[in-house]
């Protein structure tokens, strides 16, 4: 499939938009189905989130998410000040 020039301005656009979001302190990055934050930022943030145990991660042991807008917010994290009263069970 060939994008339209529209199509491609408005990607060029999103870049831009998306590299100065990186300049804001707490953003971590955009997916496709989520914004990604530094955990002191996501907690901060949300008070309401639940903290899901990763599977095959040593580094950062649970993934904090909540829905905000309509778009998954998450974070990784091994902080248990965090993790603590929100855990919740992988699905």
């Amino acid at each position: 499939m060939k994008l339209s020039i529209e199509q491609v301005q408005e990607l060029a656009e999103l870049q831009k938009r998306v590299s100065e979001l990186h300049k804001l302190e707490g953003f971590a990055g955009v997916g496709n189905s989520y914004v990604q934050l530094t955990d002191n930022a996501f907690v901060a943030t949300f008070p309401t989130y639940v903290a899901v145990k990763r599977m095959y991660c040593e580094t950062y042991s649970h993934d904090l998410s909540t829905v905000a807008g309509g778009v998954e917010f998450i974070a990784v994290t091994s902080n248990e000040e965090y993790i603590r009263g929100h855990e919740h069970e992988p699905s």
